[in-house]
C-alpha cells in the first residue's frame, strides 16, 4: 500500500475518533443532523473500518426517530445518573481494582496529556479519563503526527504516532470492550446500542501503519 494511502487512512481514523467522541457528550440532535456528523462518520468508516460502518449507518437511521428528549434521558441513564449508572464512561472503572475512579490509570492518562503539551480546561467538569477526552486525545496525536510529516519533521511525527499507539494499547483498547458491552446489555435504545457496536468494531480494527512511512 502506498504511503499516501496509509496517511489518508490514518487521517480518516483520527477524524473517526473525534466524531465518535461527540456522541458521548449530552445529545445535540439538531447539530448532529445539521452538520451531517453521522453521515461523515459512516463515510470515513467505509474507508478505514467497514465492519463499523454498518453500525454507524444504523446510528444515522435511528437518531432522527429517537428525538432529543429520548436521547437525553437515555444518555443520562447510561452515563450520568442520578440513579445507578449503567456504563460509567471512565477508564479507571474498568482498569482499576474495585472499579475506583481517579486511580493510577487516570493519572497515567493525565501524564500522557501533559507530555503532549495539553492540559484540561479548568471549566471541564468531567474526569480526565472520560471516553470522549481519550478519543479526542487520540485524534490530537494523529493530527499532530500528520502535521509533522507534512512539515518534513520525521522524528517529531514518530514521537506522536508512538505516543498514540502506547495510549491506545494502555487505555482505550483495554477498557472500551467492557464499557461498550455494558452499554449494549443495558439499553434498548437503537442509537446507543449501535454506538456501542460501532465503537467496539472500530477500536478492535488495527491502526494503519502511517508510522511505518516515517524514516
Amino acid at each position: 500500500m502506498s504511503s499516501d494511502r496509509l496517511l489518508s487512512e490514518d487521517r480518516a481514523r483520527g477524524e473517526c475518533c473525534r466524531l465518535l467522541a461527540a456522541w458521548f457528550y449530552p445529545p445535540q440532535q439538531d447539530l448532529w443532523l445539521q452538520e451531517n456528523l453521522l453521515g461523515n462518520l459512516t463515510d470515513l468508516l467505509k474507508q478505514v473500518c467497514p465492519a463499523a460502518a454498518g453500525h454507524a449507518r444504523r446510528m444515522q437511521d435511528s437518531v432522527s426517530r429517537c428525538g432529543t428528549e429520548a436521547l437525553s434521558v437515555e444518555h443520562a441513564r447510561l452515563f450520568v445518573g442520578p440513579q445507578r449508572v449503567i456504563a460509567p464512561p471512565y477508564g479507571s472503572v474498568y482498569l482499576e481494582e474495585g472499579r475506583r475512579v481517579m486511580g493510577e490509570s487516570t493519572l497515567d492518562a493525565l501524564r500522557a496529556y501533559r507530555d503532549a503539551g495539553l492540559h484540561l480546561d479548568p471549566d471541564f467538569k468531567e474526569l480526565p479519563d472520560h471516553i470522549a477526552v481519550e478519543l479526542e486525545f487520540v485524534h490530537y496525536l494523529t493530527a499532530k503526527g500528520l502535521d509533522a510529516l507534512r512539515a518534513g519533521k520525521a522524528e517529531e511525527a514518530s514521537r506522536h504516532f508512538s505516543a498514540r499507539e502506547v495510549f491506545l494499547n494502555q487505555h482505550l483498547r483495554r477498557w472500551i470492550p467492557p464499557f461498550c458491552a455494558r452499554i449494549a446489555e443495558g439499553t434498548e435504545n437503537d442509537f446507543y446500542r449501535s454506538l456501542a457496536e460501532c465503537l467496539t468494531a472500530f477500536i478492535a480494527h488495527p491502526s494503519s501503519k502511517a508510522s511505518a512511512t516515517v524514516r
